[in-house]
């Protein structure tokens, strides 16, 4: 489970493996709900041209999309005891190529 925290607003949000359930279950509507229209739109055209069978392949990957989404809207990572994060990209290009240039 991954907990993320906004910066001004302070709110908090969970991803977890359940988010890939809740996918599952609602498809095209979870996605919507959450505010990640551009998903919204792509889970409904790949369902109607594989008749369906996306919706059983796009919630393996809706922990992953939520992480990204968060982290693009400016939430930060306040736990995480998952094996995979997200917090490359969180770090723009140019302050990460500065890092490399700066421990070499």
């Amino acid at each position: 489970m991954t907990i993320f925290q906004h910066k001004e607003s302070m709110l908090f949000e969970r991803v977890s493996w359940v988010n890939g359930v809740w996918c599952f279950l609602f498809g095209v509507f979870y996605f919507i709900y959450k505010g990640v229209y551009k998903h919204a739109v792509l889970s409904f055209i790949a369902a109607c041209f594989t008749v369906g069978v996306s919706w059983f392949v796009y919630p393996f990957f809706a922990p992953h999309i939520l992480k990204t989404y968060y982290v693009r809207k400016g939430y930060v990572i306040t736990y995480d005891d998952s094996s995979f994060s997200v917090t490359h990209t969180a770090i723009p290009r140019e302050e990460h190529s500065e890092k490399n240039r700066n421990s070499t």
